[in-house]
C-alpha cells in the first residue's frame, strides 16, 4: 500500500440508503483505506449495508452503539490490507488496532465523537488522554467530531467560548499530538447563517515518520455546497427544506455525484424552485 487514504465524517444517521449511498460513492471515488463515520444513530451495520457502502466484501467492521438515537460510531476497513489486532469502545469512541499486512505496521486508529457539554467533554478528554498516553510509542490516528475548536480563527458567526479552545489544546498538548492543517479550506461545518466551523480534524502522535511517504499527512475536505443552496432553499417550505438542506450537505461537485443525486430525489422535481436548485448542482466551486 503507497497511501493511507481515511475519510472520517460526521454524516448524522446512517441507517437509510441516501447516507449509505453517498459512503458508497466515496469510497469508491477516492479507493478508502480507512472509513470512519461518526452519528451513525444505530447499533450495528448488517452484512448487506456493510457490503453496500464498502462494494465489495473485502472489508471489516466495528461500531459503537448509539445512546438512544443520539451518537454511534463506526470504522470500516480494508480487510484485504489490514488484520484488526484489537478493539476498545466506550461510549464515544471506538479505538481499533490494525496490522497492515504488507509492512507489519500497527496504527491505532482512533474514532471520536466528542460531547458538547463542556464537563462531558473534559472527562471524555481525560478518559481518551490515558489511552492515548499508554501507546505513545506506536503509531495513533484519532479522528472525528471534536465539538470545539482551538483558535476563534476556526469558527465564524458562531458564539465562541474560550473555555472550549483551552480544553482542547490541553488535550492536543499533554498528548503530544500533533494537529495537520486543512489543505484546500478552513471549516469542516457549515450551518445556516453563514455560520462555520472546524469542529472536525485530525490528529497524530510523534511516532508518525513525517519523511516517509506513506506516513505524510495531507488532510482535505471533501467538496461542500456553496451559500448559493441557502438562498435557494429559502424558497421552499420549511419541512422540506431541512429535508433536503441534509442531503446537499453530503452532494459532491462531480457530475457522476450530481446525476446520483437527482435520480434519488426525483420527489422534489414537483416542487416550485426545483428545477432553479438542482441546475446549480456541480456548478459550484469546491471549497
Amino acid at each position: 500500500m503507497d497511501k493511507l487514504k481515511l475519510i472520517s465524517w460526521n454524516i448524522r444517521g446512517i441507517n437509510n440508503k441516501k447516507s449509505q449511498g453517498d459512503l458508497k460513492i466515496l469510497v469508491s471515488k477516492h479507493s478508502v483505506n480507512i472509513l470512519c463515520v461518526q452519528e451513525t444513530k444505530i447499533g450495528n451495520l448488517s452484512g448487506e449495508d456493510l457490503i453496500f457502502i464498502w462494494g465489495r466484501d473485502s472489508v471489516g467492521v466495528e461500531c459503537q452503539e448509539a445512546e438512544g438515537m443520539s451518537g454511534g460510531l463506526a470504522t470500516m476497513w480494508d480487510s484485504s490490507l489490514f488484520n484488526k489486532i484489537d478493539v476498545t469502545k466506550e461510549a464515544r469512541w471506538l479505538w481499533v488496532t490494525l496490522d497492515e499486512k504488507s509492512s507489519l505496521k500497527k496504527v491505532h486508529c482512533v474514532n471520536i465523537y466528542a460531547p458538547h457539554n463542556r464537563r462531558a467533554r473534559r472527562e471524555f478528554f481525560g478518559g481518551l488522554r490515558g489511552m492515548i498516553l499508554s501507546r505513545n510509542q506506536e503509531k495513533i490516528i484519532i479522528c472525528g467530531d471534536f465539538n470545539s475548536i482551538r483558535s476563534q480563527e476556526e469558527r465564524t458567526n458562531c458564539q465562541y467560548r474560550k473555555e472550549d479552545v483551552v480544553d482542547l489544546n490541553n488535550f492536543i498538548t499533554t498528548c503530544n499530538l500533533i494537529n495537520h492543517n486543512i489543505v484546500n479550506g478552513k471549516f469542516t461545518w457549515i450551518g445556516p447563517g453563514n455560520k462555520r466551523s472546524r469542529l472536525d480534524r485530525i490528529l497524530t502522535n510523534c511516532s508518525w515518520d513525517l519523511n516517509n511517504e506513506w506516513e505524510l499527512f495531507k488532510i482535505f475536505t471533501l467538496p461542500k455546497k456553496d451559500l448559493l443552496w441557502k438562498r435557494s432553499l429559502g424558497e421552499w417550505d420549511k419541512e422540506l427544506t431541512e429535508e433536503i438542506y441534509e442531503i446537499i450537505q453530503r452532494v459532491c461537485s462531480d457530475k457522476e455525484d450530481v446525476v446520483s443525486w437527482k435520480f434519488n430525489n426525483k420527489e422534489f422535481s414537483t416542487k416550485e424552485g426545483y428545477k432553479e436548485l438542482t441546475k446549480g448542482i456541480g456548478e459550484v466551486e469546491s471549497r
